[in-house]
């Protein structure tokens, strides 16, 4: 019998790696959420939302029938591995609808197995359930068992972090699978913070609506004046766009402004993967539109060095 689809389990977003022998500790990649089913020789691959992504993951596909049951469904993250080890978005962006070796099927969870519900068994025995299948002779080497450490979650994190890997995820290792959004899993990510000074903005493309891209600048790391002074409140200004803004740049630059270095990230918390390089950076993503648009008519108004 082919199982059904299930709407997968998501992590809620910490700031804080959970203590305790409770929890198992994953890290994080940077994929695409893939539910895999198993029925016959039969394989299909869902997208996060239930669409049949099977065609977009042809090595994937393939490589799942080499698995030792009858039917099966598993939860993980397709992934572009690159030769450092780190999984990297927008190369599997680039090369997705391809049979490309360094895609890869990262399995973390095992929802049923041979026509037997999983779901309402403790996270511990599914995962030792998929690790004993995804172990077997002859099973495909795009299949990845995604291992875990059990307790020391801060060590485990602060290695990730280390690696310059994204994250880790923390899962309550007695907890059922349940669909939707929950507090068993937990995400945590590897973030820095930083203040920037926002120097200009572009039009989005085709008839989207907002800003497009902006332009921002992170301040010296030497002791210095706050975002704060060296901007004004922002007035009314005619707003510059980030293409036109030579005579800012130099005039940041005399107030010990550096730039940073130019990404096209969609989550501004992205930036900091960026903050030791110095060339201009794009940050295609901003909540509050028209605040940005003030500091960035303000920043345009800075007057050029003497």
């Amino acid at each position: 019998m082919s199982p059904p689809f299930v709407e997968p389990q998501l992590a809620t977003l910490d700031t804080h790696v959970p203590s305790g022998t409770d929890w198992l500790h994953e890290l994080k990649y940077d994929g695409y959420r893939i539910e895999a089913r198993k029925a016959g020789d039969e394989v299909t691959l869902f997208s996060r939302r239930g669409l049949d992504w099977t065609v977009r993951f042809p090595a994937i596909a393939k490589a799942i029938t080499t698995l030792p049951a009858t039917s099966a469904l598993i939860d993980g993250e397709a992934a572009y591995v690159l030769p450092s080890g780190l999984t990297d978005f927008k190369s599997l962006q680039e090369h997705i609808d391809s049979a490309d070796p360094a895609i890869r099927y990262f399995a973390f969870d095992l929802l049923s197995l041979d026509g037997k519900d999983l779901r309402k068994e403790p996270l511990a025995k599914r995962k030792e359930k998929l690790r004993k299948l995804m172990a077997a002779k002859g099973v495909s080497d795009f299949l990845i068992y995604s291992d875990h450490v059990d307790g020391s979650g801060q060590q485990f994190f602060d290695n990730a972090c280390g690696a310059h890997l994204e994250g880790i995820m923390s899962k309550r290792a007695d907890a059922p699978y349940r669909s939707g959004r929950g507090k068993s899993w937990l995400k945590i990510k590897c973030t820095k913070s930083q203040e920037f000074v926002i120097g200009g903005f572009t039009e989005p493309e085709g008839r989207g609506a907002g800003i497009g891209a902006l332009l921002i600048y992170r301040p010296d790391p030497a002791p210095g004046p706050t975002v704060e002074e060296l901007l004004p409140p922002p007035p009314p200004l005619q707003i510059r766009k980030a293409t036109h803004l030579a005579p800012l740049r130099h005039a940041l630059a005399a107030k010990g402004i550096a730039c940073l270095a130019r990404t096209h990230s969609r989550e501004v918390d992205d930036v900091a993967k960026v903050c030791d390089s110095f060339d201009g950076v794009v940050v295609p993503y901003v909540e509050d539109v028209e605040h940005c648009k003030r500091l960035a008519a303000a920043a345009a108004e800075q007057p050029p060095p003497a």
